[in-house]
């Protein structure tokens, strides 16, 4: 609701009389119901535009307005905007198709209760995403301030995850010999560490996890410079959450740096970056489009084919001809703005107080005005197109850095309808996916369709070790999504969704294929490699995957039996009918099968008195129980181990994290291992399967 406590409706509805009787429903409800009427797709535009609102009401059938319009306005503006649907024939399909399309709910028309009770459930779940919206700003404001102290501190620090720097300030930057801090960004720890010091630091380039709390251990170790020569470096170590991710703390205080170092230090956080400057400012419109509602706009401007103009004009030349680019662009501006670089290859311009659809027309103008005749420089003339990504700062925005990754995200649609790479020459509106975090599993279908479609994802290989089981070289392929689908706007768990949906058996057959052509180049090599691979429940049931994958293996060159299937403990156990089949076929054709996420059951070892597997692979809860302090788990797991290992069962343990947990498990008779610790995922298949003996 609004601070005064009104709630704004827009009502979308060919039956201006029942629009105020759903209002007059409300009202007898209590609520202080400010209602608009929408009879246009252009009325309604401007609606949302020019004010704030609550909720939508609307008809599920109206000719005025068709439903399937509503919603690319919702996500053009990027409006966190419920949506309610009211049906005249209510149906399963009216009800499914609604929830499709981003509706919260679709409610019968004649049952006023049910819609009093949807549109107070609505609002509750709509005010807790403004809340949780509201933390998260209040947070990064707090996130910003600390980092702001941590650039201009005397004090020297670094923020180190999984071995590599995360973070350093210019103190910390100016010790090791760089004048930059940027430049120790995603530099390994390891490579500023004198070779004879490396082997004490490993125990702090390991991941660390929330469940693990790190004492603060002073630290000494002889550093090593960007030149080559070393420095005494007396630290201290602690864990901190840096990004809303643990990671460990390198503080050097102002007492161990020399005088040059601290003047040094002084003299470079006199100036703040451009870069600084625009996230402050951004997120200054994000407290206005929350507090005042109003809306501001962010153009992130990107150089088509950079790299290859410096590489062509140097550095110093292809800075002029930046200059001149902006002095155009400023030249179209209505108002003055102030344009800063961002990086090497992109200006960023905040426009207060325009939409984006008005942002979207002047991202336009630039291109325009960029192409329209050549610049000029030195008695040379040179064409530059651009690359624009536009993206509306609402209230529905929570950090500045999410803005820029959506205007990154449009030029990177906008870039890829294009034949030629790094070439957009244009301006795109990023466009929100509805519900993002709560993807339902058709949302994750119709992305994973797009997703496989355009073949936007990626196979990485996890090597699994031998304790006590038979000799060879095994991997298990992983699944993920590539860069170019970006990642980082699905939920954690878009791929067991996927796995969920049909799409799993196409995903499936995309998988092997991709796999077998891998471990066909492998195999000339190292022979006895073998894969495991991941098979989804639409698989199980597939008749047809069997002959498929015969003609695909004999395709590829690829024997059967390098191959070892991964089936899930949950999925045989509600398909056991299929999965006995499914077994026995693969065994019919030489492949292995593997039980994988075993032991969640009730009665684990109930379910291979019904079917027969090569191999046995523990949950990662199963893993967790062995690692309670008072080892209250232990006799269960160990009975467990005993049980499979007397029925001849090879057992795989995943997830391991730490090297006190090999001893235990080599005790145990535990055939292979497998985790972090050991090796993380790799792009290819390229572990020294001789070093881990």
């Amino acid at each position: 609701m609004q601070p005064d406590g009104s709630l704004k409706v827009i009502f979308i509805h060919d039956d201006q009389n029942e629009a105020n009787r759903m209002a007059s429903l409300l009202r007898n409800a209590k609520y202080k119901v400010d209602p608009t009427h929408a009879d246009s797709p252009e009325v309604l535009a401007k609606l949302l535009q020019d004010k704030h609102w609550d909720l939508v009401i609307a008809q599920y059938e109206s000719q005025q307005i068709p439903n399937k319009e509503i919603f690319p306005h919702l996500r053009r503006l990027n409006l966190d905007l419920p949506v309610l649907f009211i049906c005249d024939h209510w149906s399963f399909e009216a009800t499914s198709d609604g929830l499709r399309m981003g509706a919260a709910w679709v409610t019968p028309v004649d049952q006023d209760q049910v819609f009093l009770l949807t549109v107070a459930r609505t609002l509750f779940n709509l005010e807790q995403r403004r809340k949780l919206r509201h933390w998260k700003r209040r947070h990064n404001e707090a996130e910003l301030r600390a980092e702001r102290l941590l650039d201009s501190s005397r004090d020297a620090v670094a923020i180190v995850q999984e071995g590599t720097y995360l973070y350093a300030n210019d103190a910390y930057a100016n010790m090791f010999g760089y004048l930059d801090a940027d430049a120790m960004i995603c530099l390994p720890v390891i490579d500023t560490v004198a070779k004879e010091d490396q082997p004490r630091l490993k125990e702090f380039l390991r991941p660390v996890s929330d469940e693990e709390e790190w004492e603060a251990k002073q630290l000494e170790f002889s550093g090593l410079r960007s030149d080559g020569s070393t420095v005494p470096v007396e630290c201290s170590v602690s864990q901190v959450n840096y990004q809303s991710e643990p990671a460990l703390e390198f503080l050097i205080t102002g007492d161990i740096l020399s005088t040059d170092e601290v003047t040094q230090t002084a003299h470079n956080t006199k100036t703040i970056s451009q870069r600084q400057r625009t996230i402050e400012n951004i997120q200054t419109a994000i407290r206005k489009a929350t507090q005042k509602n109003q809306t501001s706009s962010l153009l992130y401007i990107s150089i088509d084919r950079y790299q290859h103009l410096e590489q062509e004009l140097g550095f110093q030349l292809t800075e002029e001809l930046i200059a001149a680019l902006v002095g155009r662009i400023e030249a179209k501006l209505e108002t003055p703005a102030l344009i800063n670089r961002f990086k090497e290859d992109g200006l960023v311009l905040l426009l207060k107080e325009k939409n984006a659809e008005s942002a979207l027309e002047i991202a336009e103008q630039f291109c325009n005005a960029a192409t329209e005749k050549p610049l000029e420089l030195h008695g040379q003339t040179f064409n530059i197109t651009l690359s624009i990504g536009v993206s509306g700062i609402t209230e529905a925005v929570t950090s500045p850095e999410g803005c820029i990754f959506r205007c990154l995200q449009a030029i990177t649609d906008l870039q890829s309808t294009q034949d030629q790479p790094n070439y957009g020459n244009g301006a795109k509106l990023y466009e929100a996916d509805l519900n993002t975090l709560e993807t339902s599993d058709y949302d994750a279908l119709a992305r994973g369709e797009k997703l496989l479609e355009k073949e936007q994802f990626d196979l990485s290989y996890q090597p699994i070790i031998t304790l006590h089981g038979e000799p060879g070289e095994f991997y298990e392929v992983l699944l993920r999504v590539s860069p170019e689908g970006n990642p980082k706007e699905l939920p954690a768990d878009f791929i067991d969704r996927l796995f969920k949906t049909d799409l799993g058996s196409k995903i499936d057959r995309w998988v092997i294929l991709e796999s077998v052509k891998v471990l066909s180049e492998k195999m000339k090599t190292d022979p006895d490699t073998k894969l495991f691979i991941n098979i989804s429940s639409s698989t199980i049931c597939d008749d047809s995957f069997i002959a498929w994958l015969k003609v695909a293996l004999k395709a590829s060159g690829i024997a059967p039996k390098q191959l070892i299937f991964q089936l899930r403990e949950i999925d045989v156990g509600r398909h056991q009918t299929q999965a006995i089949a499914f077994i026995n076929s693969l065994n019919g054709i030489q492949s292995k099968v593997a039980l994988s996420h075993f032991g969640l059951a009730i009665n684990p070892t109930q379910l291979l008195k019904t079917i027969k597997v090569d191999y046995v692979k523990f949950d990662s809860l199963v893993i967790e129980k062995t690692q309670t302090a008072d080892g209250s788990n232990l006799e269960d797991i160990e009975q467990l181990i005993n049980a499979l290992i007397a029925e001849d069962e090879k057992i795989i343990v995943p997830f391991v994290e730490h090297a006190d947990m090999i001893p235990s498990l080599w005790q145990f008779g535990i055939h292979y291992i497998q985790g972090h610790f050991l090796q993380a995922p790799m792009a290819a298949m390229d572990f020294d399967f001789n070093d881990s003996e």
